[in-house]
């Protein structure tokens, strides 16, 4: 990062940054809610922009919770459909001097579908979305929405290729201590650390060299372990995302009792996932990745 503008009323972050040695410019959005607000918010977003020549940066990337939909017709489900046009002119100007679109619905032009909800009225509505410079189009890989906990907003993604990944050197190794919880995990080391201490007591004569002799083992043990195990958990919550997204879905095309009754069944499940993820935690020891 190279230089940061951050509001002090938590609105708006704006991030000059360097992307595979290129400058780009991050921008994460969280619109207030009256319009005659959004529109001073979004003339003062582009004033700092402009003032800190970030307009002159070529790549930008700017996201989050609008709170407008650009087009009522088809980003827009219940409730009053009349374009708020002053807010609508607001972000089509910021569009208009950075040189920025709509990614998804440049990718999704007839589609409808929504992140924000309410059932009293019942209302639906894209609010959340992507803002792009044209010079990144054609490396979006992916672009998309989907539903999350905790909030009743849902996440929007994009994902560009062509993106330089620097390879990680070695580091320490730390154990996962949730696996000290899983009875399987403990149950097997308990079988096999005798084994390991037997063998390096009849191959090497320090004690010390034993001791490494273990750890080593039990490291390459558990990080074969933690990788099924996470491979699985990852299937699991992959399945679980899925029935989440198309009960998502199926509420938004039929906002029936019945439906919402299932996807709250499935929030649930989804909030206990992620507090387990949540509540697991690290511990390192001093055993050196080769």
């Amino acid at each position: 990062m190279e230089e940061s503008v951050i509001d002090t009323n938590g609105r708006f972050i704006i991030l000059r940054v360097l992307l595979s040695g290129e400058p780009a410019l991050l921008v994460n959005i969280y619109g207030p809610n009256r319009d005659n607000e959004l529109v001073a918010f979004y003339r003062s977003i582009l004033q700092t922009i402009v003032n800190k020549k970030f307009d002159e940066i070529e790549n930008i990337i700017m996201g989050g919770d609008f709170n407008c939909p650009l087009n009522p017709v088809i980003d827009k489900r219940g409730g009053n459909l009349t374009p708020r046009q002053s807010v609508i002119n607001a972000i089509e100007q910021l569009k208009s001097e950075l040189d920025l679109h709509d990614i998804w619905r440049i990718k999704n032009p007839t589609r409808r579908s929504y992140t924000w909800s309410q059932s009293e009225p019942l209302i639906f509505s894209r609010l959340d979305y992507w803002l792009i410079s044209n010079s990144l189009s054609d490396n979006v890989n992916e672009v998309d929405m989907t539903s999350s906990i905790k909030t009743d907003h849902s996440a929007i993604v994009i994902v560009f290729q062509d993106v330089d990944e620097r390879v990680k050197g070695p580091g320490f190794w730390k154990l996962n201590c949730a696996l000290l919880n899983d009875k399987q995990y403990v149950n097997e080391l308990n079988c096999l650390l005798p084994a390991w201490l037997q063998e390096g007591k009849k191959d090497l004569t320090d004690p010390r060299s034993v001791w490494d002799w273990v750890k080593n083992n039990v490291k390459k043990y558990s990080r074969s372990y933690s990788m099924n195990k996470c491979k699985q958990q990852k299937i699991e919550e992959q399945l679980l995302n899925d029935q989440f997204q198309q009960a998502t879905l199926a509420y938004q095309d039929s906002p029936t009792q019945e439906n919402l009754s299932a996807l709250n069944v499935l929030k649930e499940k989804m909030e206990e996932l992620y507090e387990k993820k949540s509540g697991r935690h690290n511990c390192q020891i001093t055993s050196k990745v080769a």
